[in-house]
């Protein structure tokens, strides 16, 4: 008789019926759930280290999910509450439904011994990049505010073929990104900040990261695709804003805390750079006072990249697929390097 394997869904929002696609997938899998959420102004505040600043943020541990995590050997979910694993002695891995990591701090994840296993979204993140660059290289917004205004004008928009994308950050998102712009025949330019020269697969030149400046001379379009870590938080900020041209344009779907927002505040009223579309922001849900709600040439979408209508499948049929793999011995797919915070 094969082993049953305790795998506990921690996400508030998935159905019986579609835990049932686990269970048929992987028959030694026993599911059990216990919902646990956190808000955006919680996970902003664990990405900058400040979650005890919301004073009891944690809900206390009830006994049954105390139990329930007792026995857990495998864990499907978003948040964790702080310490956690320390209720967990039978955990080996935990799949997370998004790509970020992040906002784990204070979990104990990092300080275990247990997996963290990631849902690789970069088709979908990417598919969001792209759709952002043609909305500012073809006016997009401001012909919806014409049209709303009943105003028959015509702009003149940019191509992307024969333009120069920048991409920093050539993980999965970024090569996905590249992939998608070559369509266009557009130039690719990309760095990375675990240098080692890749193979240039879509990609018409690399730049290590000393080299970045150079690199955003040169494009038409930036798109920030990096994970955020230590070296990567506040890297974007009016030196790298000042190295693009004028006429260029910046598209963050990173995270918001790579990007100095104050800078880019700074850019788009001077005129450094000709506009931007941002995914993401240091603080999220993004305040009703904020600035960048103001600007005419900065575009927002409510870090929505990777919110597609079926979206749970994908992540379904990943976390499947690597249960599928522990059953047979081997390792999960999308295990992040903890050192690297990716």
């Amino acid at each position: 008789m094969k082993r049953k394997i305790n795998v506990l869904n921690s996400f508030p929002f998935f159905s019986e019926t579609q835990l049932d696609v686990v269970r048929n997938s992987v028959p030694q899998a026993v599911v059990d759930s216990f919902a646990y959420g956190e808000t955006e102004e919680e996970r902003s505040a664990r990405r900058k280290g400040e979650i005890n600043k919301l004073g009891p943020h944690t809900r206390e541990l009830s006994p049954q999910y105390i139990e329930k995590l007792a026995e857990a050997e495998v864990m499907f979910t978003l948040d964790a509450p702080t310490d956690f694993v320390r209720y967990a002695p039978k955990l080996k891995w935990v799949q997370l439904i998004g790509a970020g990591v992040d906002h784990l701090k204070g979990t104990g994840l990092f300080e275990s011994n247990v997996d963290i296993v990631t849902t690789r979204a970069a088709r979908l993140v990417a598919e969001h990049a792209i759709a952002l660059v043609l909305l500012l290289a073809k006016q997009l917004g401001q012909y919806h505010e014409l049209s709303k205004a009943h105003q028959w004008q015509r702009l003149f928009g940019q191509t992307l073929w024969g333009n120069t994308v920048g991409i920093v950050g050539l993980g999965h998102v970024g090569t996905e990104l590249a992939r998608l712009c070559n369509a266009f025949e557009t130039r690719v330019l990309a760095t990375r900040l675990k240098w080692q020269e890749p193979p240039k697969v879509h990609v018409d030149a690399m730049f290590p990261p000393e080299k970045l400046k150079e690199m955003l001379s040169q494009c038409d379009y930036v798109v920030l695709c990096m994970a955020l870590t230590p070296q990567t938080e506040n890297m974007f900020g009016e030196a790298e804003l000042r190295s693009m041209q004028p006429g260029a344009f910046l598209v963050n779907v990173a995270r918001g805390e790579v990007l100095q927002e104050d800078a880019l505040v700074r850019a788009l009223r001077e005129g450094w750079i000709a506009g931007a579309a941002l995914d993401v922001f240091r603080t999220e849900p993004l305040s009703q006072d904020s600035e960048l709600w103001n600007l005419p040439n900065l575009f927002i979408t409510p870090h929505s990249a990777s919110s597609v209508v079926n979206y749970i499948d994908v992540a379904l049929g990943q976390f499947c697929e690597n249960l599928r793999r522990y059953v047979d011995g081997k390792p999960p797919l999308n295990v992040i390097d903890k050192k690297l915070g990716f």
